[in-house]
């Protein structure tokens, strides 16, 4: 069985879940108002339970800009729809997930150091596994997010999102939402700003804060989310 790079034994901090109240819609009530992807609809009928796509590549769909998406982003609940996701790509059935080869070799993927495993295939958008940890659910997915615009994700046919990451999406602005890393921050704020987004001033001041109080905290104290970052391996979104 494949291992997640980090467990609930070992990093309980991961599973703290914040107040917000994530709402539920059909993915189907996207379609009819003309948001449309067929490598999504695929993925929904097909992804096995305990698998997610999230993050990015759905709010650039909501947002009808799909140019933002750098890839897709699947997330899971367990090591088990992990290898069957592993398996649609390396044998794949459909004509979209054709193609797709893997960055790293199996010894790398069964690896637990091993937090993302991507797939690449020429003229496609990427496809990521993340194997950080085994979510508990689809929420626990986006509630470890840093940024409202990116908190979408599907469980089944039902997507799953934070209300306010719709209207931040709207006014086109990045918004934090939780904030478990320091060394990685500028470093995603810049992907967003690059892709059009706007920092308001109350963002680039939590920001702000965030830093000198990171800088102030000894390397020792500081949450796993920013020791991977700090290794050049961050969270994906």
């Amino acid at each position: 069985m494949i291992e997640s790079h980090w467990s609930k034994e070992n990093h309980s901090e991961l599973w703290n879940r914040t107040p917000i109240k994530y709402s539920r819609m059909k993915m189907s009530e996207l379609k009819d108002r003309g948001i449309n992807s067929q490598l999504l609809d695929y993925l929904i009928e097909n992804l096995p339970y305990g698998a997610h796509v999230g993050g990015g590549f759905l709010s650039s769909l909501i947002q009808k800009k799909p140019e933002r998406a750098g890839d897709v982003d699947i997330f899971f609940s367990e090591p088990s729809a992990f290898e069957t996701v592993l398996k649609m790509l390396r044998s794949p059935s459909n004509v979209l997930l054709s193609g797709y080869d893997a960055v790293l070799n199996d010894a790398q993927i069964a690896n637990k150091e091993t937090a993302v495993v991507k797939f690449e295939a020429t003229g496609k958008i990427p496809i990521q596994l993340i194997k950080i940890i085994w979510h508990t659910d689809a929420a626990h997915v986006i509630d470890l997010f840093d940024f409202t615009v990116c908190q979408f994700v599907t469980e089944g046919d039902e997507l799953i999102f934070n209300p306010a990451g719709l209207i931040d999406l709207l006014n086109n602005q990045i918004v934090i939402h939780r904030i478990e890393v320091h060394m990685d921050l500028l470093y995603r704020l810049t992907k967003y700003l690059k892709k059009g987004f706007e920092a308001p001033a109350f963002t680039l001041d939590r920001i702000t804060q965030e830093i000198i109080k990171h800088n102030k905290e000894p390397e020792s104290n500081a949450s796993p989310v920013r020791r991977i970052r700090n290794r050049s391996n961050p969270y994906p979104a």
